[in-house]
């Protein structure tokens, strides 16, 4: 029994896709509606937001059975062709990612760094972005930086937890006038 989409789902749902070849199995079919910070298509359906490339699974396949997901073969997020989309688990699709060269980035932190991060942002002296350069190598993981000092992941490694919002900011710059 094929699962099936309202009419105006399906309508709305190919309205956001750029045009591809057809003729071509490699061409991705680009999703041009809205997208996530990863860069995975979102679209509504029936008042609940979900993920495009698993809609679109959907409209060609059938409903996707519980505890799986739905792989990108050709690892571009804003694809939502079927053909380019399988199933399989978190395992597989973990897999797929460090077989890519997309797997972690950052490096790991140990529990001693952990606490060196939040003794050193405790101080004041220095933002998340200049720690993550510092421990991660990278500014971009001011994110990581941020959950460690507030205590939402690595909770139990110890040091003070700071809760004071989105950080320092940096010291405002000062316009200087050339004669």
């Amino acid at each position: 029994m094929k699962f099936q989409f309202p009419l105006q789902t399906t309508l709305t749902f190919w309205s956001q896709v750029a045009p591809f070849d057809l003729a071509d199995s490699e061409a991705c079919a680009t999703w041009t509606g809205r997208t996530n910070d990863q860069g995975y298509g979102r679209i509504q359906v029936n008042g609940e937001t979900r993920y495009a490339h698993r809609v679109a699974h959907e409209l060609f396949h059938a409903p996707i059975p519980k505890g799986l997901v739905v792989r990108h073969r050709c690892h571009n997020p804003t694809c939502v062709r079927p053909g380019h989309l399988v199933l399989g688990t978190a395992s597989d699709n973990a897999a797929d990612r460090e077989a890519a060269g997309r797997g972690r980035v950052h490096p790991s932190l140990s529990d001693a760094d952990v606490v060196a991060i939040r003794y050193a942002y405790a101080t004041g002296r220095w933002t998340q972005a200049e720690l993550a350069e510092t421990w991660l190598g990278d500014p971009a993981g001011q994110r990581t930086i941020g959950m460690i000092v507030t205590g939402t992941t690595r909770g139990s490694a110890g040091g003070p937890i700071t809760r004071r919002g989105n950080g320092r900011k940096p010291p405002r710059r000062v316009e200087v006038a050339v004669l």
